[in-house]
């Protein structure tokens, strides 16, 4: 039986790294803005801060360029 995706939320305080699985090779201009970036994990959005996406599912991300960013869970992974 498998987990809900519920489990394997990240926290606020996780190390993760953007990755697009779609994207195979580097020049597809449909990869994701911040593919490969190493990012903190700040917290979830809200529709609020972000409207028309699936509350629970994209967080918001500070990368160690500094820049913030919407990232769904999909698209990230956490770094242990």
């Amino acid at each position: 039986m498998s987990k809900p995706l519920q489990s394997h939320l990240p926290i606020p305080g996780d190390l993760i790294q953007i990755w697009d699985h779609m994207a195979v090779r580097n020049d597809d201009p449909l990869r994701i803005n911040g593919h490969g970036l190493h990012g903190i994990v700040i917290g979830e959005t809200t529709k609020k801060q972000k409207p028309g996406i699936e509350e629970g599912n994209v967080f918001r991300i500070l990368t160690m360029e500094g820049e913030h960013m919407h990232v769904h869970i999909h698209n990230m992974k956490v770094i242990k």
